[in-house]
């Protein structure tokens, strides 16, 4: 089996190996004794009909997924269908997640809004005190003042 080199730079997380379905079909396969990995490959890559009735015999679930693809051929509005709804549902999905962070932004903002609060009534309780002692200290040095004159 050869290779299909890539040369854009990936770093999957798993060891992935690429392979050009157009070089897969031209190499000579044993058909009677496919793999499922080959099976999949000649799903993917040929519209033979002796290559399908090869694989169905062999892989008799690929037969639903052929079923399915002559199905969407003749009735290319249920593939819209398919993918409207897909996206429809993408869509909520995305809208929900957008919705999820903001109420977790919103959550975080309130409680950093009180705790923030909190910070401005304990720094007021101690700007009272300060100049309660402001107070005090100026009308004891006026006192001072006084005696020493």
């Amino acid at each position: 089996m050869k290779l299909f080199e890539v040369m854009a730079p990936l770093k999957p997380l798993q060891n992935l190996i690429y392979i050009s379905l157009e070089i897969f079909r031209r190499m000579p396969h044993n058909k009677n004794n496919l793999s499922e990995l080959e099976a999949w490959l000649y799903f993917l890559a040929s519209d033979n009909p002796s290559d399908i009735l090869n694989i169905v015999k062999q892989y008799p679930a690929f037969q639903e997924l052929y079923k399915d693809i002559v199905l969407f051929r003749f009735q290319p509005k249920e593939v819209i269908s398919m993918y409207s709804e897909a996206l429809s549902i993408m869509d909520r999905n995305t809208v929900k997640y957008m919705m999820d962070e903001m109420k977790a932004e919103n959550l975080r903002l309130a409680e950093e809004n009180q705790r923030h609060a909190e910070e401005n009534h304990k720094q007021a309780k101690e700007n009272q005190r300060q100049a309660e002692e402001i107070r005090l200290l100026k009308q004891q040095l006026a006192e001072y003042t006084k005696r020493k004159n």
